[in-house]
Formats: structure tokens, sequence, C-alpha cells
């Protein structure tokens, strides 16, 4: 900004002094200067008077726009430092073999320069925007008609990779489940998905009943927080149509509060397909109050995973950040706790990354994949390791980490208006 003294005006013993901010602020001021004599305002007085009151007014402009630069650089904590995560876990063995397939995890986080390090912008973004680059994955609707009446439905995508021979015994489902009010459609379950099936992965996506726009609800009810039926009615189907397969859980957010509670549910009858399970940035105690409980502290210890972790038996990876703004650190304690007393329990806590936003590189502008999508595969590739070492079967190969941008967008394509290529209905 520049300012200028456009105009002097004598007026008695005062000068009337106008000064410009310049025209790209729509401002003038008007300052009135008592003089005790006419004789100072002789024309060297006046340029000397011109010249103190522009140093005055561009000394201020600048304090303003080092206040302003000293307020983003707070928020947006661009001083910090990338971060390796946290690792909490109890059992060594089961880090270490978890480590040789995913030494992704002993490695930096590197959050985008400028904006990354802050969980507010990170979250914002996720929000919003969703991923950089974000592909329709090819797959088709299921349709589960339930005993109470409710339509469910889950997307089911096959692995696009045929260059990486799958054996029966190296047969994998991802059975994702994602945050709230979220399904298949959503742009960071799209990325992720398309991620997953270009390293070999069959996937499965949960759609909450009543999220989904195109499907009707057919049943007094919608999904919520601690109800874990629906998703247990798509492992049972996802078993009845792949038999050998093995399946590992991911949940986001609400969804990782789900297949936790899942894991640990007492008197449920879990496919052995099950070998594992990883929850992202979920809160570990529920926040809305819902059905018709005689307490609220009824339906806290019915809705959260937290009174379910004791029960859990197969292998679980837990993801947070310390600046999610969504979830307080505080809650992170009891999942600190429960992975260094726990066998096959692992914790990753992340200085950054925001609300399942874990953007990263570039300085302005992100890399298309995020840290999130390349550590999940690598942990799911490092809990199938962990089930081979366990069962003396047959150690799958290490999956890539990397698969060229070009052959993932030659296997992929996008939909009519956002359309799933084919549906099967299944009476249940």
């Amino acid at each position: 900004m520049v300012t200028t003294v456009t105009s002097f005006q004598w007026a008695g013993p005062h000068v009337v002094v106008s000064v410009s901010c310049g025209p790209s602020v729509e401002a003038a001021y008007t300052c009135i200067i008592t003089v005790s004599s006419p004789l100072l305002c002789h024309e060297a007085s006046l340029d000397k008077l011109k010249l103190d009151i522009n140093d005055t007014m561009s000394t201020a402009v600048l304090a303003v726009i080092a206040v302003i630069l000293c307020v983003l650089f707070r928020i947006l904590n661009v001083n910090s430092q990338p971060c390796k995560p946290s690792v909490y876990c109890k059992d060594l063995n089961f880090l270490e073999t978890i480590l040789k397939i995913a030494p992704v995890l002993q490695e930096p986080y590197i959050p985008t320069r400028l904006w990354g390090f802050s969980g507010h912008v990170q979250t914002i973004v996720h929000s919003i925007v969703g991923r950089v680059k974000c592909p329709w994955p090819l797959g088709e609707r299921v349709y589960l008609n339930l005993k109470d009446g409710t339509t469910l439905t889950y997307d089911l995508y096959q692995p696009l990779d045929t260059s990486i021979a799958r054996l029966a015994e190296d047969d994998f489902t991802l059975a994702i489940c994602p945050g709230i009010g979220n399904t298949s459609e959503s742009v960071y379950i799209r990325t992720f998905v398309h991620y997953a099936q270009c390293h070999g992965y069959r996937c499965a996506v949960l759609n909450h009943v009543g999220a989904l726009s195109s499907v009707v609800v057919t049943a007094p009810r919608i999904f919520t927080y601690g109800h874990t039926g629906d998703y247990a009615e798509m492992i049972t189907n996802i078993v009845e149509r792949h038999p050998n397969t093995k399946i590992v859980s991911i949940g986001f957010s609400l969804g990782g509060n789900l297949i936790t509670k899942y894991m640990g549910e007492p008197k449920v009858n879990r496919p052995k397909n099950i070998i594992g399970g990883i929850s992202v940035c979920q809160g570990y105690s529920a926040t809305e109050r819902v059905h018709s409980f005689s307490s609220v502290s009824e339906m806290y210890t019915w809705s959260s995973c937290l009174s379910y972790l004791p029960g859990i038996k197969t292998p679980m990876v837990f993801i947070n950040a310390r600046d999610d703004p969504i979830v307080p650190e505080p809650l992170l304690e009891p999942i600190r706790n429960f992975s260094v007393n726990n066998d096959k329990a692992l914790y990753l806590e992340l200085a950054h990354g925001g609300h399942l936003g874990f953007y990263e590189g570039g300085l302005m502008y992100p890399n298309p994949v995020t840290w999130l999508d390349r550590t999940l595969v690598a942990l799911v590739g490092g809990l199938a390791h962990a089930h081979a070492n366990d069962s003396k079967a047959p150690i799958p190969p290490p999956m890539p980490s990397y698969l060229p941008t070009a052959f993932c967008n030659a296997i992929s394509r996008v939909f009519v208006n956002g359309q799933q290529s084919r549906t099967i209905q299944n009476q249940m």
C-alpha cells in the first residue's frame, strides 16, 4: 500500500492535510495541524511536513501487514516441522511384522508446506475439496433387503491390477465403513478405493442408511453412531460371495467407532475371514443422543467402542492426529492405554493431519495421493503378513507402494451422473 499527501490548504492557524492511500483502497484521510505562525508554512516546511507524514503512514501500514502475517503464521503453524508418527504398541513382534511391509510408519509425515501444519485448514480442505484428484472407481451396487424392512446397500469393487497374481489364499477384501453421512460416493472414499484397487485389493463400501439420495429409506430408521448391524450384514454378504477371501475392516471417523465396536461386541458371530481392522480418526466416544435410552450415560455406553475394547481378539490398528479439531486430544488417552496394554494392538498418533486430511507434499498444491491413502494400503499388507505368520500360511509378496498414474487412469472410468454400471438384488 502506498500513502501520499495529495494537498495542503492553509486555514488561519491551521494546515489542512489530505492523504490518499492509493487507488486500491477506498479511503482518504484529512488531518488538521495547528501551527504557531504562517511563516512555518513556506515551501520548505511544507515539503518536510509531507515527508514526515508519508513516513509515518508507511510505518503504520508496514506494522499492520506485519501483524497480519504474524497471525497467519500462527494460524497455519508454518514454523512447525515434519514429525514421525508416535507409535504405541505393547506387542513388539506384531509391530516388527507390520513395519516390514509398512516402513512408511518410520518416516516423517511431511504436510503441504504453507497450510498442511494446521489441523483446522486440513479439515476444512478435506470437507470442501476432498482430494486433489478423484476418479470414479468401477464397481457394482449391491442391494440387501433386511428383516426390519430396511434397504441396505453397499458398493463392491474388484481389484484392477491384473498384473499381480492373486491365488485363492491371497484373496483380500477391504470392508470399508465411511464417516458420518458418507457413502461410496464421498470423495475421500473414492480416492482410497481406487488406490487400493490399483494395488490388487477388492473393496466393499457400506452406504449408511439414509445417506444416499438415490436409495429410498424403506424403514423407520437411518444409521446411528453405535449401530453395527448394517456393517455386519455387509460382512456376511461378502463372505457368501467370496468364501475364501480374507477381510480387513477399515473405518473412517464414525465408521472407525462402528468397526471397533463390531470387533469387540460379545455374542456376535463374526466370520473367521476377518484378519484385522484399521480405525481412522474416530473419537472413541459417542457425541449425539439417539434411540430411547433411560439416560445419556446408558446411550454413551451402548454407542461408544470404548466399552467393547476388552472383547477385541483380532489385530487392530488405530490412527489419529493430535491437531484434529473434531477429536480433542484428551479423547485419545484411552486408546493409548489400550494399545500399550494389549497384544496385537497398534496406535499411530500424528502431530498433524487434521480430521481425515493428511495431505502431504508440495508448497501450496498437495500430492494427489495422501499420506493416509498410502499408509492404509501399507498397513493392510502388514496385517496380511501378520496373519500369514500366525497361520503359517504362505506369505504374500509385498505390494508395491506406488503404481504409475497412467496405469491407474487406464483402468478406471467415470460414470455418467455418478451411476454405477450395474446392480445386484439380494433377498434376505
